[in-house]
């Protein structure tokens, strides 16, 4: 008897367009290490019959800008972001999708009468009219998402991350908690697909990011994220021509964290007053602290980092990690060098790295290397970091399958993919 070949029409080869799956921190020493466990069956048929290989994230690698290069095939330095806080003016505001709303490859599809969903996409509040649905994600201030419709999940439960309290009970509270919120959206997001049909769909997962950050030295943990994932994945690719799944960034050990500010004050680049705000959190126990700053949204904090800084003394300070502006500009050449004697990365100079002169953008950015990061915050406020965490790396993921889908290694290029798909 002849036996039975898998094709990938088995598994994807629907009527609808496309599919493109963000695996938020997806990262391929994982998932070739449990592909070779026999587990993962979804990843692993996608990539014997598509195509696959690493797919460079944004310098720097984070979860802004790297979502809105991805969409808008824009490099920071276009988009005049670098990192959750963006400089438009004199003013700093969160990343949000008014700054960059009709860029967006959704935009475009939508523009062209396409059925699109944008579900979970980090950065997409507030949710705004397209020819479809969006449902927001991180950086939505407020646990549930804003969504267009309005309305769309009034009667559903659903949250984007975990509660602050339930965080503080500790690494198996938390667990249980993105287990069961990853659950509810899912249920929620095949209800979606199978009423709208989308011709083309961005869906993220992040409960592989959240436990890759607080849970490194649980290698259970990080195996049972993916495998869900992998699991679910498989519902919805049945339904399309093309699958794409991409990651914003890979992970990593984190090893060798850099305190920028405190470096900065140390070589008297900045210096600081006093402000409650920032004194109240040295007072926290660390891991209440740490919890705050990662979980509640960024918008309701209420905490600016130039507070603390005397900025009519300072001459370069920062307000989002891996990156410095300068108030004094005649250092920049000077800080590049120091920064680039030390051992943690490659400090560039923004429009040289970016090709562009946008004076919204921050005059340094870092590159950090495997294992290191550049915090913003001071390190009696951020010190947990430290401890089994898993950080950031450019190395993401990229698996790509179905007849008009191509190879590509740069996360600024999957938007243009993308629009050739649809042609």
């Amino acid at each position: 008897m002849e036996k039975k070949v898998n094709t990938v029409s088995q598994y994807i080869g629907g009527d609808l367009k496309l599919l493109l799956i963000g695996i938020d921190g997806g990262n391929w020493n994982v998932i070739n290490s449990m592909i070779k466990k026999g587990k993962l069956p979804t990843f692993k048929k996608l990539m014997k019959k598509g195509k696959y290989g690493i797919l460079k994230s944004t310098i720097p690698p984070q979860t802004v800008p790297a979502w809105q290069s991805m969409f808008t095939g824009k490099n920071p330095g276009e988009l005049g972001a670098v990192g959750f806080l963006v400089k438009r003016g004199k003013n700093f505001v969160f990343a949000n999708s008014e700054l960059w709303r009709g860029q967006f490859v959704w935009d475009k599809l939508s523009s062209k009468g396409y059925t699109v969903g944008v579900l979970n996409v980090p950065g997409s509040y507030p949710a705004y009219k397209i020819n479809g649905v969006m449902i927001t994600g991180m950086l939505t201030p407020s646990k549930k998402p804003h969504t267009y419709p309005e309305g769309l999940l009034e009667n559903e439960d659903y949250q984007i991350d975990p509660e602050t309290g339930t965080l503080l009970l500790g690494k198996e509270a938390l667990f249980k908690e993105l287990l069961d919120i990853n659950k509810k959206r899912f249920e929620v997001f095949k209800k979606l697909v199978n009423e709208y049909k989308f011709d083309v769909l961005f869906l993220v997962f992040t409960i592989t990011d959240r436990v890759q950050h607080f849970m490194w030295d649980d290698k259970k943990k990080i195996e049972k994220s993916y495998e869900i994932v992998d699991e679910e994945i498989s519902y919805f690719i049945k339904e399309y021509e093309n699958v794409i799944i991409v990651s914003d960034h890979g992970f990593t050990k984190l090893k060798n964290p850099f305190f920028i500010n405190d470096w900065l004050e140390k070589n008297k680049y900045l210096r600081r007053k006093m402000n409650m705000k920032f004194k109240l959190l040295e007072l926290l126990p660390k891991s209440l602290t740490f919890y705050i700053l990662k979980f509640v949204p960024e918008n309701m904090k209420k905490i600016d980092i130039l507070e603390s800084v005397d900025m009519e003394k300072t001459e370069a300070y920062s307000i989002c990690s891996n990156s410095i502006f300068l108030n004094k500009k005649s250092v920049l050449n000077e800080l590049l060098e120091d920064l680039n004697n030390l051992d943690f990365g490659t400090a560039y100079s923004s429009e040289k790295l970016f090709k562009v002169k946008n004076p919204d953008l921050p005059e340094i950015v870092m590159d950090p290397k495997k294992g290191s990061f550049c915090y913003h915050l001071s390190k009696k406020v951020f010190e947990t970091r430290t401890k089994k965490a898993g950080e950031h790396t450019r190395d993401g993921i990229f698996i790509a399958c179905g007849k008009k889908v191509k190879k590509v290694d740069k996360i600024e290029d999957i938007a243009s993919l993308v629009l050739n798909i649809m042609k």
